[in-house]
């Protein structure tokens, strides 16, 4: 639990503990008085976490993290910041119903006049309490429970003035990971259930393994999926239902850079997914999608649109023969092509290429060992099993 009398300069010790002295710390005499010295090694280590987890939070000098699990969960500060950019004005009233560390609803409370954070965890509402004056939204309300139905109905009087966040929790108690969103807790099928004859909206992060079409079949009239990665690893499948004003649903593939570029893509789910096949040869170009592009049937909708040769269904492959202006992923040029990682090695003659495994058989790590190759140089080779069901292995180098 949250020590009382947690101040600055309790956070700063422990931003400078090293980790070998923490292990230490709880055998020592209490530094502290009224914080136990485990309390201080843990939060050591967090706030270690914190650096690569929450960089724009580690920086803070008056930031506490409750436990683990909620760093690890929680949203990154970069997608936090772009999600309010799909807020539009006038939202009178925000309720986290899962608030965890709090970096979502802190950044979208920027764009509400009153935010209301449930959190039934008591570890976790304190800290919530404390880093709210750090974060400058000391107006945000805890509440030190779960969001009840007659709490939710209540707040549904706002209308279009409202707007309900939840992030559910992903781990069981013995943090092993739940494998369906419907397992995840708060259970959002209840929020759809009383929002979806309101004029209120409703906006949820799930895991970037789960389904957003299976989710929108069976949580009617969703307005937006938006597919977020970082630096094209997919974080988060974040979808918002609009009840106020039903419109088609629009699907997007959103990546972003920590240099504030963003990327963002439409994705044409209403058609088929039936591209052209196409060759894989020396001199065209294999295209390979953005990550977040690879979900479901994304990426073979998006190249029945745009043209691309598909050369890998399972692998999400694509081939053009003249090089794309625009592409939202990676370009390679194709030098060759080889019957085995051995056939390519021997050609290849040198000792530094990067490689790329999907649907093969094979594992990056296996094929790396097995040819004795470095993970560095502007060379890619990619072992991947085509349309006709054979694996192939395609030298190519980045455009």
């Amino acid at each position: 639990m949250i020590p009382q009398q947690i101040n600055r300069a309790v956070l700063d010790f422990c931003r400078r503990l090293e980790h070998e002295e923490a292990g230490r710390l709880p055998f020592r005499k209490t530094l502290f008085e009224g914080i136990s010295n485990a309390w201080l090694a843990e939060q050591a280590s967090l706030q270690r976490l914190a650096t690569s987890k929450l960089p724009e939070w580690a920086g803070l000098d008056n930031i506490v993290f409750p436990d683990r699990q909620a760093l690890e969960q929680c949203t990154s500060s970069l997608a936090a910041n772009w999600k309010k950019s799909l807020l539009p004005p006038g939202i009178r009233v925000l309720a986290d119903a899962s608030a965890g560390l709090g970096v979502d609803a802190f950044s979208l409370a920027e764009k509400a006049e009153r935010t209301i954070l449930f959190e039934p965890d008591a570890n976790r509402a304190a800290a919530l309490r404390y880093n709210s004056t750090a974060l400058q939204r000391a107006d945000a309300e805890v509440k030190e429970h779960a969001l009840s139905e007659e709490e939710l109905k209540k707040l549904a009087e706002g209308g279009s003035g409202f707007l309900l966040y939840a992030d559910p929790d992903r781990r069981r108690e013995d943090g092993k990971r739940k494998v369906h969103w419907t397992e995840c807790t708060p259970d959002v099928r209840m929020f759809h259930r009383m929002l979806k004859y309101t004029e209120c909206r409703l906006m949820v992060k799930f895991s970037p393994m789960d389904d957003p079409e299976e989710i929108a079949e069976a949580l009617p009239g969703v307005s937006a999926v938006h597919l977020i990665s970082i630096h094209n690893e997919v974080k988060e499948v974040l979808m918002l239902w609009d009840f106020s004003s039903p419109v088609e649903p629009c699907y997007q593939a959103v990546d972003l850079r920590r240099n504030g570029e963003v990327q963002q893509i439409s994705i044409p789910v209403r058609l088929e997914g039936r591209p052209v096949i196409g060759q894989v040869r020396a001199g065209h170009y294999l295209l390979d999608p953005l990550a977040s592009l690879r979900k479901g049937r994304f990426a073979v909708c998006l190249a029945e649109e745009q043209g691309w040769k598909l050369i890998s269904a399972r692998a999400r492959l694509f081939v053009s023969e003249n090089q794309p202006v625009s592409f939202p992923g990676r370009v390679f040029e194709m030098l060759g092509t080889y019957p085995s990682g051995s056939a390519f090695r021997t050609a290849f003659g040198r000792n530094s290429c990067h490689l790329v495994c999907r649907d093969s058989g094979l594992s990056a790590d296996e094929l790396r060992k097995s040819l004795k190759l470095r993970e560095e140089g502007e060379d890619y080779l990619f072992c991947f099993t085509d349309e006709a069901g054979q694996r192939r292995f395609v030298h190519t180098r980045r455009c």
